[in-house]
């Protein structure tokens, strides 16, 4: 009469048991006088009369009310536990000191790892998701900081995902005892957009430091190139007269031809200096930025045959059309082609250029990739401003990629490079897409000569 009802189902089976010779463990929920639910534990073992058959049983109960509620307190703990592991926005591992290896979890940590679920990173080192030249690092920064003298401080990693994903993640550990070993708590978070977002900004503010001093230089190169000219042509123009005397000896004729000579690279340098200076604004007109590359590369061919560089161009046959000045845009793709070019021949007399084209957005992007001998990262922030050259004396005036900058930045588009030393460079051109401007019908006057023009 005081077994609570969920325990007088189990009652008949244990008393069959019993009567049958088996002794029995079980627990038992009772209704105490004063109306409280008790746990209890019986211990019941069979009592056998002189012939064998069981007589009687013997019961033996104790009182677990206390273990009961201690264990369910536990069992919430350990549900409330898990609910905040699995819910938090970031990632949570648990690092075994010993091992170094995961021992927990949560679902978060699993989509930051690339994988499909907080089980596959169990057992796994952590470490091998970062670059293998930082991964010692990594692993001493734990060790230091977290075992030893029980810091929090926050690291951010390169990483790369367990699906071939490039990611940056930021870390910060406490120290913990997990399962009576000590152990690190680390919260991870995916900060990839907030890296992207800060390399975005710091690319506009050298774009915007280097225009200011492109139109520095610019107007000074105009100067300087207008007050060039006049002297530089008297010299190609006495050297001439000079060379057609039949009373001058050969030697001094062979002189004065390196005059002229030299006086023309002077001059092609005056011209490059009011090219970069020049602020007129493109012609746009519709055209294919794939009609304008594969222009380009025919110049280009014949020459690169003969100095043993492979060509591979990958075109997007579905890029859209845009408004642009076809030929500035011939010479931007000209002048990153014979750059990759010399850079391949110079390192090892022959090389490999890959040309693509996709849209990426709203822009169209144009991609040149040599095997040439890479760009040094200090170099990497100085290739568009003017004068800047890694080529020796007499090879090149340094103007080159920065009228490509301006050209570009006049199409509001962009142009960047990637690079490092010994992997060979990547320049990329990006023009948005600006679709076909069509004049309206009625949009069109006549002139006081009679001539058409349209409206603006």
């Amino acid at each position: 009469d005081i077994l609570a009802p969920e325990s007088m189902e189990c009652a008949i089976p244990v008393a069959m048991g019993v009567l049958n010779g088996e002794r029995a463990t079980s627990e038992w929920v009772f209704i105490a006088k004063d109306g409280a639910r008790k746990y209890g534990e019986v211990i019941s073992t069979p009592l056998f009369g002189p012939d064998g058959e069981v007589t009687g049983a013997l019961g033996v109960g104790r009182d677990i009310t206390e273990r009961k509620r201690m264990e369910e307190a536990l069992r919430l703990s350990e549900r409330d536990y898990k609910v905040l592991f699995e819910s938090t926005l970031d990632g949570l591992i648990v690092l075994d000191a010993e091992t170094m290896k995961i021992v927990l979890a949560n679902q978060t940590a699993a989509k930051v790892a690339g994988v499909s679920s907080a089980d596959a990173l169990m057992g796994l080192d952590p470490f091998e998701f970062i670059p293998e030249e930082n991964r010692e690092a990594g692993r001493n920064i734990v060790r230091e900081d977290v075992f030893e003298k029980d810091l929090h401080r926050i690291h951010e990693y390169r990483v790369f995902t367990a699906d071939g994903k490039e990611a940056w993640v930021s870390a910060v550990s406490t120290r913990t005892e997990y399962r009576g070993r000590k152990a690190a708590l680390i919260s991870i978070r995916d900060i990839t957009e907030r890296k992207k977002a800060e390399e975005e900004k710091q690319k506009m503010e050298e774009q915007l430091r280097l225009a200011g001093r492109l139109a520095a230089v610019g107007e000074l190169a105009a100067g300087v190139a207008h007050e060039l000219n006049n002297p530089i042509a008297a010299v190609q123009g006495y050297a001439q007269l000079l060379s057609a005397r039949k009373d001058i000896d050969e030697s001094v004729k062979k002189d004065l031809n390196i005059i002229y000579r030299e006086a023309q690279r002077a001059g092609k340098i005056t011209k490059n200096l009011l090219s970069f200076a020049r602020r007129h604004e493109p012609e746009k007109r519709f055209i294919s930025i794939n009609e304008a590359i594969e222009k380009t590369l025919e110049l280009s061919a014949h020459q690169m045959k003969i100095h043993n560089v492979e060509l591979e161009v990958e075109l997007d046959q579905n890029l859209p059309g845009t408004m642009a000045d076809f030929h500035q845009m011939q010479q931007v793709f000209v002048n990153i082609i014979n750059n990759a070019e010399q850079a391949m021949l110079d390192a090892h007399g022959k090389g490999k250029l890959v040309v693509r084209t996709r849209r990426y957005g709203d822009m169209i992007q144009v991609v040149f990739t040599d095997d040439g001998p890479g760009i040094a990262e200090e170099n990497l922030k100085r290739i568009f401003d003017p004068f800047f050259t890694t080529k020796g004396v007499g090879k090149g005036t340094g103007l080159g990629l920065s009228i490509c900058y301006g050209l570009v930045e006049a199409h509001n588009g962009r142009i960047y490079a990637r690079s490092k030393i010994g992997e060979g460079a990547t320049f990329v051109v990006e023009i948005p897409v600006v679709p076909e401007e069509v004049p309206d019908e009625a949009a069109f006057i006549k002139t006081k000569r009679g001539s058409v023009r349209w409206r603006k």
